[in-house]
């Protein structure tokens, strides 16, 4: 009930669902990480760190929650506290905590640091520190063509097991963005061919839910 409320929007319906769950079993990490997305997107950032702390007593390996917290710390501007979190998500092959740049909260200030980052790993790394539920602020009506085909070829670069999960969590984001479906109509077969490879690299079984907004 809890992921049903959470895929239609009702996410205060989805924080009601996964507590009880939490109550019936405080052992188990997936109820309060999924109440931690619910309260990201309700903009309850000190529950959604609070309930990603919990997860990482009980699995201290588990991406999601170290993800979730530190975009909960982002937006609480707990930067050095975030920081640390995105260090170990990005600990295999992305940037440093001393290379660390703040999300953008303008769509100039997202242009100017992409085009201050011609690394793959640097430019998935800046993306990652955007809360989901800011971009269409962010954008507003100005998403381009070649902006959104420059993200894609980024996460095709990036692409791995250890990337995967982000890397869904990005592709299933994007569309919240204004102008996404009209670009998307308008994509030359060529760049619908670059849509399917990204998604097969992030999932090859082709069972991701979030392709169906791409058009696949």
């Amino acid at each position: 009930q809890g992921n049903a409320s959470f895929k239609s929007g009702n996410w205060a319906d989805a924080v009601g669902h996964y507590s009880a769950a939490v109550v019936a079993d405080r052992t188990e990490p997936t109820y309060p990480l999924n109440r931690a997305a619910a309260y990201l997107k309700l903009g309850k950032y000190r529950d959604a760190e609070r309930d990603c702390t919990t997860v990482l007593s009980l699995d201290d390996k588990n991406v999601k929650a170290l993800f979730r917290r530190a975009q909960a710390r982002i937006a609480l501007e707990s930067l050095p506290e975030a920081e640390k979190g995105k260090e170990l998500i990005f600990s295999d092959a992305t940037v440093k905590s001393s290379d660390y740049i703040a999300p953008p909260l303008t769509h100039f200030a997202l242009i100017r640091a992409w085009n201050a980052l011609p690394a793959p790993q640097d430019r998935y790394a800046l993306l990652l520190r955007i809360s989901p539920e800011s971009l269409p602020a962010l954008f507003k009506n100005s998403l381009e063509p070649d902006f959104l085909m420059s993200m894609l070829r980024t996460f095709k670069a990036v692409a791995s097991p250890s990337t995967s999960i982000n890397l869904s969590r990005l592709m299933c984001d994007l569309p919240s963005i204004p102008r996404f479906n009209t670009i998307l109509l308008f994509l030359s077969p060529e760049e619908k061919r670059l849509v399917v490879a990204v998604w097969h690299a992030i999932d090859p079984t082709e069972h991701n839910e979030g392709r169906h907004a791409w058009g696949l």
